[in-house]
């Protein structure tokens, strides 16, 4: 590999660092049913470090809700759970490029259509995640100047924004009910349908507060960027799960719907 593509890889990957895939270097990308297999255990791995980064955004950290991770990943769970948010950013980027470079040698291999398929969907419930971690990354230099400004106002929008994270994540874990190992297209419909209805009330709520003179317009920008990015970050978590569980069609059919993107 060379070019753009090949510097990621090494940025992320590196010579001599301890893996953060905890099955790729037992598989052969030779064997397609088997590596296929290996690569749906680290987007699992992908997801559930994803959603374990995005409670750490907050300080402290979001509390854990009962249920389960929305996806099955049982190999060192407890690990997702350990380090600074700094530290997990980094995990999570280096993941990524252990399974693109794994996935590169995968489809050099002849593979059946299906397999292909399901590759595909893999990758974009990768790509969705990814998204979703960039996303909350993006602002955590406003909820960190939200808590420390001392500006009452701005300590209890930062309050609403937990609140909405709490909310979203409790909707999450309650996604596997019961015994189930999948997830429903009328679940994550209804999950990402509540996403946007906290986003709107909230927006909403920023621009009353403006208008009664509560928040300055310098405030404004800050507030309305956190908001749309905690958005764009839990849909794209959900659209992660659509990929990671639905046929490629149903999953299209999903990103379709209004206001799911």
């Amino acid at each position: 590999l060379t070019g753009p593509f090949a510097r990621f890889l090494q940025q992320h990957i590196g010579s001599k660092q301890q893996p953060v895939a905890t099955v790729l270097a037992d598989v052969s990308a030779t064997v397609s049913d088997v590596a296929l297999e290996a690569i749906g255990v680290e987007t699992a791995h992908l997801i559930c470090r994803v959603i374990e980064q995005n409670r750490a955004v907050f300080s402290p950290s979001l509390p854990l809700p009962p249920g389960k991770f929305p996806v099955l990943y049982k190999a060192k769970s407890d690990l997702i759970q350990q380090g600074s948010y700094a530290d997990r950013y980094v995990l999570t980027k280096r993941l990524e490029g252990e399974i693109l470079e794994f996935t590169t040698r995968v489809q050099k291999e002849s593979l059946q259509a299906e397999d292909t398929e399901k590759l595909g969907r893999l990758l974009l419930a990768i790509r969705e995640a990814v998204h979703s971690a960039k996303s909350l990354k993006d602002v955590r230099h406003n909820l960190d100047e939200f808590q420390t400004s001392g500006n009452h106002m701005l300590n209890e929008y930062l309050d609403h924004f937990r609140g909405v994270m709490i909310a979203f994540h409790a909707e999450l874990f309650a996604l596997r009910r019961e015994d189930a190992d999948e997830v429903s297209f009328e679940n994550l419909v209804e999950t990402a349908q509540s996403i946007r209805q906290r986003h709107d009330d909230l927006h909403t709520e920023i621009f009353s507060s403006i208008s009664a003179g509560t928040v300055h317009q310098a405030e404004m920008s800050s507030l309305l960027n956190v908001n749309r990015e905690i958005l764009n970050a839990n849909l794209a978590l959900v659209n992660a799960l659509s990929f990671y569980y639905l046929d490629a069609a149903t999953a299209d059919a999903f990103s379709r719907l209004p206001g799911v993107t």
